[in-house]
């Protein structure tokens, strides 16, 4: 894809990246009877419905390149698949990043799935909301800190869909990609594209899938920087939120890499 660099700020090249995976993963979705096989039903394109919202999280926050790139894995079937943005609990986006954004042409495709983007009451995610208190401890709890971390640092998604199975629960991207790589290599060869425009020193893969899959980045390979993984904080893997914040921030922090930037 070429994005016209002269003419477009940052964010806006790096929206348009965004826009060309969401409309390549279209593409390359897998047929039904496939789709039943690996064991969801339903796909939502956050960035289609809540594109208005992403774009402006884009627009307050990509104002350059970022030293420190976190990537997770795919939106949740919570937060992030209402507000289209990475760790994007409606908590966080609308009241703490202080976001707006309509959305538009919602999809009604599983019966306990409503979409309301910022005006939802749906119930928090939590691994989204552990994501944000870590970041707010590497930045000793002071108000500002998210502010701060955007400084120089960014979050981002490796997949941007949400796979959902018929009883509403999350399907991992993970398990899709195993069945349809052709998927896997839409995200990697955008993201590629996207790290080359954001030119971090240190990229935080968040959970194993992520990590392994990063490491095939030639950005990576070409030695342009380091990779610095961290356990997913999901409560399937821990069940106290401290443990996983504490274990992350002493690992992050250990890194005098991360820490050189991240406090610069």
């Amino acid at each position: 894809m070429e994005v016209d660099n002269e003419n477009q700020a940052l964010w806006e090249q790096f929206y348009m990246y965004s826009n060309t995976l969401n409309e390549t993963l279209r593409q390359r979705t897998p047929p039904t009877s496939l789709q039943c096989n690996i064991g969801f039903n339903y796909i939502y394109h956050p960035f289609e419905y809540a594109g208005e919202i992403y774009g402006n999280f884009l627009k307050k926050y990509l104002d350059g390149p970022k030293k420190i790139l976190f990537v997770g894995m795919n939106p949740s079937r919570f937060g992030s698949l209402q507000t289209g943005i990475p760790f994007g609990d409606i908590a966080t986006v609308r009241d703490r990043m202080k976001l707006q954004g309509a959305i538009r042409n919602a999809p009604n495709l599983h019966s306990n799935i409503t979409i309301k983007g910022l005006q939802s009451w749906a119930e928090e995610e939590p691994s989204s909301q552990r994501f944000w208190d870590l970041i707010k401890t590497i930045f000793n709890d002071e108000e500002d800190f998210l502010d701060r971390f955007f400084e120089n640092c960014f979050v981002h998604n490796f997949c941007p869909l949400v796979f959902i199975d018929n009883n509403g629960y999350n399907v991992s991207f993970a398990d899709v990609a195993e069945r349809v790589p052709d998927m896997e290599k839409a995200c990697l060869d955008i993201l590629q594209q996207q790290v080359e425009l954001l030119q971090p020193k240190i990229i935080v893969p968040i959970g194993w899938y992520v990590f392994e899959t990063l490491l095939e980045l030639d950005y990576y390979k070409q030695g342009k920087c380091v990779v610095e993984r961290i356990r997913h904080p999901s409560p399937n893997c821990y069940a106290q939120e401290n443990d996983w914040i504490d274990e992350s921030r002493r690992k992050l922090l250990n890194n005098r890499t991360f820490s050189y930037y991240v406090y610069s």
